[in-house]
């Protein structure tokens, strides 16, 4: 069954293999001549996506298999899984007020969520308490680096 689903993909095992993440062309090979069972190998769903099969077809073959209808991502197909997002940390009140207070002008982006995101994560000995203090750490930082916007 393999086989006939790489013969219509029109790509080569070598091909499919790289894009699945499948070890080497023999693995898959020995997959095509069922000496290894792809349906129940941790490749199935990289091989599936990279034969281009339909959901129609990957239920057929693996019907305990739950389907998402979103494409899967490079690292999914791969097999490896996503790290879960960093819940954003809270902003200090002090930090608030030296957004509004001073935000405006050369100091615009000290209001940006992404600055406030930056500000509020950093580690301190000793928390920042007073929104000058805030606005003295955005200052020299600002010359240094520039936080991704989210």
């Amino acid at each position: 069954m393999l086989k006939s689903y790489i013969a219509r993909s029109k790509k080569t095992q070598r091909q499919i293999a790289e894009e699945a993440g499948v070890p080497s062309p023999s693995y898959l090979s020995h997959m095509a001549n069922g000496r290894i069972n792809w349906v129940e190998s941790d490749y199935f769903r990289p091989i599936a996506t990279a034969l281009g099969l339909k959901t129609q077809e990957i239920a057929e073959l693996k019907p305990d298999l739950i389907l998402t209808e979103r494409p899967l991502t490079d690292a999914e197909r791969r097999g490896w899984v996503l790290p879960e997002e960093d819940e954003e940390p809270e902003i200090p009140l002090a930090l608030q007020v030296a957004a509004e207070k001073y935000g405006h002008g050369d100091n615009a982006p000290l209001a940006e969520r992404r600055w406030l995101v930056e500000l509020a994560d950093l580690d301190f000995r000793e928390e920042p308490e007073t929104p000058e203090d805030w606005l003295a750490i955005y200052s020299r930082l600002s010359k240094l680096i520039d936080p991704k916007a989210n």
